[in-house]
């Protein structure tokens, strides 16, 4: 018998079937895949963003609705959205959202680091949950540089440069 264990589950896994008591809490650690795009003009897109118009009542109320906080693809994202292209945040299996975040390009070549978020309510150990998650994550990704090629200004040459193999916390 060991004197010590270290559970590096994030989820206390190994503590609990050890009988040790554990908080479970009611949502998961945020998890996701990391993603790099290329061949971005990162000033074309900055002078797009403080170019646009103003977010009209109408178009404030669809954030809230859909996207409460990430106005930063409006007015591009409603769009794509209502004709059924890409939807900028999403459901997967009924038990999380999906969404992703987006840094300004570094590095050579200098690529935009991107992160999908997952959130929702599912249990990280839940092999079936993470396995339907994974599986709408990499079209979603895909979908998302499709999306800002087509949509975003600055984005029309943009392209997969690296996709995580894995789905982490």
């Amino acid at each position: 018998r060991s004197r010590v264990a270290i559970d590096c589950t994030g989820t206390a896994d190994v503590a609990d079937r050890a009988g040790a008591g554990v908080i479970e809490l009611p949502e998961n650690p945020s998890m996701g895949i990391f993603f790099a795009l290329a061949a971005i003009d990162w000033a074309a897109y900055e002078r797009a963003l403080a170019e646009r118009d103003p977010l009209s009542p109408e178009d404030l109320a669809w954030v809230d609705a859909h996207v409460p906080g990430r106005a930063a693809f409006l007015p591009w994202a409603r769009p794509a959205w209502e004709a059924g292209e890409f939807r900028i945040v999403d459901e997967v299996a009924g038990c999380a959202t999906l969404e992703v975040a987006l840094k300004a390009p570094q590095g050579d070549p200098p690529l935009a680091r991107c992160r999908t978020r997952v959130n929702g309510r599912f249990h990280p150990g839940d092999a079936l949950a993470l396995s339907r998650l994974q599986q709408a994550m990499y079209p979603w990704v895909h979908d998302f540089a499709r999306f800002l090629r087509a949509r975003v200004p600055g984005f029309e040459r943009c392209y997969l440069h690296t996709v995580s193999p894995y789905f982490h916390a």
